[in-house]
């Protein structure tokens, strides 16, 4: 068979170099042909476009029929369709092969999605949401999204309300613009320990109280600050003596007869109603920010102990298709077992106790380990997993991609449309990309 790889060349072949090579294979009229038309003769010097003349047999009476402009997307059109009528005896497909126009079909929205996103090489395991180009596309997204979301709240959380408030907001938002579930899946893929890093962790968590502290003394400061400015505003002010001098007024007219102190408590107290709620919503909100911090900052030292030294990053080269999926899989369940395996212990450990303080201490423990840290490990690894198989049961439902999307681009690589490069997979040239782009486009108009 013909290699394409073996034909890359960055010089234009010469004239003795394009005879031989088609004269090494039997195309000696073709030869002929092309050494009088000086015009094909400077279109063959080009490595592939010679490779593809050989392969695809064009004719060349309807080649000199064509204008300049058409010709070049006449030859990639022919290699195509050559390529696609040429029987292999395939390694990925023992029965069931796609047709030709279904080939062509899933081709070419890879090749419009490369064009869309600047991309010449194709990793399976980066599709991501912004990749559905249709409204029909992001709202099926939206409804398996919402289903699979708020059936892992109401299992974390045991209450069908989260459940059928997750399916609800997640499949009736229509805002593509702000809908924040059309961001990219978190790419963490390779996971190693750092004792360097788990050091400086470690620190952090020491000074955590004292960080609680200072956001506390300047949240108190704040407060002052806030009841100063709210004594010292003139509309309020003025609306204070206002008020003050009609129930003033009001007393002294209907109740000088059965007068009371209390009265005048009262309406004082009901004069000052505007100022006390700001004062005392103001103090409500500093006593949740401090609790919220105390738990957070709980939640986060368990985190750090657990988590503290673990370095994720993405994997710079992939040896073999959906390997950084299959990594972020990995890492997950690791993380399960390990974050399992302390609850057993401490619920173990539970059990022998009998003080009641350090029960509760550890039961608190528990459920941060049960229910936040698997949610933690979720939003890490579960999402990116979760977000690509909802992607390819997407594209999967709307026939823009085949279900083992592996196993046909390994095929279309011996159909000699694509290249294989480690876990990645690229077109054979980009001209031929954009012209498998441009047609698709068009079928979709």
């Amino acid at each position: 068979g013909l290699c394409l790889n073996g034909a890359v060349c960055l010089l234009p072949l010469s004239d003795s170099q394009v005879e031989g090579y088609l004269l090494g294979f039997g195309k000696g009229e073709l030869w002929e042909s092309v050494r009088g038309d000086g015009e094909l003769l400077e279109f063959v010097r080009v490595p592939l476009f010679l490779s593809m003349v050989v392969v695809a047999g064009v004719s060349l009476r309807r080649w000199g029929e064509l204008r300049r402009d058409e010709r070049l997307d006449f030859l990639l059109d022919a290699y195509v369709c050559r390529m696609l009528e040429r029987r292999v005896d395939s390694r990925f497909y023992e029965k069931g092969m796609p047709s030709d126009e279904r080939t062509l079909e899933w081709l070419g929205w890879l090749a419009s999605g490369l064009e869309k996103h600047s991309m010449t090489e194709f990793l399976i395991e980066r599709l991501e949401p912004i990749w559905l180009d249709s409204k029909r596309d992001k709202r099926i997204y939206k409804v398996i999204l919402g289903l699979v979301y708020g059936c892992f709240t109401g299992l974390i959380f045991q209450d069908i309300s989260m459940t059928a408030c997750g399916i609800v907001v997640l499949s009736i938002n229509t805002d593509d613009k702000y809908n924040g579930f059309y961001a990219n899946p978190g790419e963490t893929e390779v996971m190693k320990f750092s004792w360097k890093q788990y050091r400086q962790l470690c620190r952090e968590i020491l000074l955590l109280p004292i960080r609680i502290r200072q956001v506390f003394t300047m949240r108190i400061k704040d407060f002052f600050m806030h009841i100063k400015q709210v004594f010292m505003n003139k509309k309020i002010l003025g609306y204070q003596i206002l008020c003050t001098f009609f129930s003033l007024l009001f007393l002294a007219l209907f109740l000088s007869y059965n007068f009371k102190s209390n009265y005048l408590i009262l309406f004082a107290i009901f004069n000052l109603m505007p100022s006390l709620l700001l004062v005392v919503t103001r103090i409500v909100v500093i006593i949740i920010e401090l609790v919220f911090l105390i738990y957070a900052g709980g939640i986060v030292t368990v985190l750090f102990i657990v988590f503290g030294g673990l370095k994720t990053q993405e994997l710079n080269y992939t040896k073999y298709p959906n390997e950084g999926i299959w990594h972020s899989l990995l890492n997950g369940v690791f993380l399960t077992i390990i974050i399992l395996s302390i609850s057993i212990i401490m619920n173990l450990f539970l059990k022998s106790n009998n003080s009641e303080l350090t029960s509760e201490i550890l039961l608190l423990l528990l459920l941060l380990l049960s229910k936040f840290l698997l949610l933690f490990v979720f939003i890490i690894f579960g999402t990116c997993i979760l977000q690509h198989l909802i992607l390819r049961i997407t594209f999967f439902l709307t026939k823009k991609a085949p279900w083992n999307y592996a196993r046909f681009l390994n095929y279309a690589t011996e159909k000699m449309l694509l290249q294989r490069v480690g876990g990645g997979y690229r077109f054979i040239h980009r001209l031929l990309q954009e012209r498998l782009a441009w047609r698709y486009n068009n079928q979709q108009k």
